[in-house]
């Protein structure tokens, strides 16, 4: 037995099969089939099988996205999906455009997300008969938010001032268009800036001695299409402060723009933070070295149109409120938006010097009663007891400063009160006859007290 395939009320067949009346691979269209016996003739009796049958257009698998964009605070943006078409039974595989997998392989992927920090995102919906749509998407920080500041710009400027008030918000930049060529960026105003973020390394349990380990930080730096990534000035602009602002010490700088086809490049820092606490990383920027970048697109009315990012991942995991965004500003009238830090800001070392004018030194060596808590013994030298004062509970940090304003250590305790004591082990070097301040927070206040060493 033969069968022949004829589409529509054409003349030829489109397929024939002698294995049986099954035909795949054909498109959309009325079909009908003729069957013939062993002589080669049409076989009457099989009339019954013969027909038409109409193959539709399928139902077409249908994705449509609406995206939240991220604040500043970082990690809030969501995508939800609209699923149409297709067979029902979607499945969903989710992924970061920079190359990271951001579901579980071993549990379903949800069909929306929340919680996204700014980025490009990625979701392929495949439905129960094996088509898939994939979809790239993009979630963005809004444009009043920054981590970029003016050369000006301090440390103490970052930490203890209003950032809101001497953000770099935008970049003045000039385009021509050169005969024969596309547009070309040709100058970039000012000449040079500063990213600023901060990031916490964790004490350890209570119990827990802290143990330094090597940290890896990573400034992503993201790239609007057609233009250059900003190069930092040299390693020596590259630098890592404490949280009173000292310098320390950095084990290697790298640059890597290997995925710079995607608009992605990176700044790797490593090194040994001594112990824990905040902890500020800072980079300089050359404006300039994006001089002959050519941009896929301009728009003089949206300065965000062509927006870089930048933002921190520390550990592989990233730090959402170090991230921010720069835009680029091609108005023939832009002028430089950021202004210098005022100086008005209260650093650390006036609010220690603020709080050594309201201590008193204490010289007994028995217990020195104060506001909040007090201490013991006094001088000190190998152990400090911190005992409790305020009438509720709370879990404590208590923080050791020279007079200069130098964090020299951090200890924690939990769930004290009125009463309480912690014992303290002076694991850094003392200086004889010293005056320190010792610093208690709680979640509800802080206090503070200045303590001699002993001879």
């Amino acid at each position: 037995i033969r069968y022949e395939l004829y589409k529509d009320s054409g003349t030829t067949a489109v397929a024939s099969n002698t294995t049986g009346a099954d035909f795949t691979g054909l498109v959309p269209g009325d079909y009908y089939v003729k069957v013939f016996g062993n002589d080669g003739e049409e076989n009457d009796e099989c009339e019954a099988s013969s027909g038409t049958e109409t193959i539709s257009e399928p139902n077409q698998l249908n994705v449509q996205e609406n995206l939240s964009d991220e604040t500043c605070v970082g990690e809030d943006g969501s995508i939800s999906l609209t699923v149409s078409g297709g067979t029902s039974g979607y499945t969903y595989d989710w992924a970061d455009m920079d190359g990271e997998e951001a579901g579980d392989p071993d549990y379903p992927e949800p069909k929306d997300r929340t919680g996204l920090l700014a980025g490009k995102y990625s979701v392929t919906v495949t439905d129960a008969n094996g088509c898939s749509v994939t979809k790239d998407m993009e979630i963005k920080l809004p444009g009043d938010c920054n981590h970029l500041f003016p050369t000006q710009t301090e440390c103490s400027d970052y930490l203890f001032c209003d950032p809101a008030l001497f953000v770099q918000e935008y970049m003045c930049t000039t385009i021509k268009k050169f005969k024969g060529g596309p547009e070309q960026v040709t100058n970039v105003i000012p000449g040079a800036f500063f990213y600023y973020g901060d990031f916490v390394i964790p004490e350890p349990e209570i119990g827990q001695e802290y143990t330094p380990e090597l940290v890896t930080i990573v400034l992503k730096q993201t790239v609007p299409g057609g233009f250059k990534p900003f190069d930092y000035l040299n390693d020596s602009n590259v630098r890592i402060y404490s949280e009173s602002c000292g310098n320390i010490d950095i084990n290697s700088i790298d640059y890597n723009d290997s995925e710079g086809s995607d608009g992605i490049f990176k700044i790797i820092v490593t090194f040994t933070p001594s112990v824990p606490g905040k902890y500020v990383f800072s980079t300089k920027f050359d404006s300039k070295s994006i001089i002959g970048s050519t941009p896929d697109q301009i728009d003089d009315e949206d300065w965000f149109g062509n927006a870089y990012s930048f933002g921190m991942i520390i550990d592989d995991v990233p730090n959402g409120p170090s991230f921010g965004v720069l835009g680029i500003n091609t108005d023939r009238r832009c002028s430089d938006p950021a202004t210098a830090p005022s100086g008005n800001c209260e650093t650390l070392e006036s609010a220690v010097n603020k709080d050594l004018s309201s201590a008193s030194f204490t010289t007994s060596s028995s217990l020195e009663e104060v506001s909040g808590f007090g201490v013991a013994p006094v001088p000190f030298k190998e152990t400090l007891s911190v005992y409790y004062e305020f009438d509720y509970m709370s879990d404590v940090r208590i923080e050791f400063f020279d007079l200069s304003g130098h964090l020299l250590r951090t200890y924690t305790d939990q769930k004290v009160t009125k009463g309480d004591q912690t014992q303290l082990n002076i694991d850094f070097a003392l200086k004889a006859n010293q005056v320190y301040i010792i610093r208690v927070i709680t979640d509800r206040e802080s206090f503070s007290e200045s303590v001699i060493s002993a001879n």
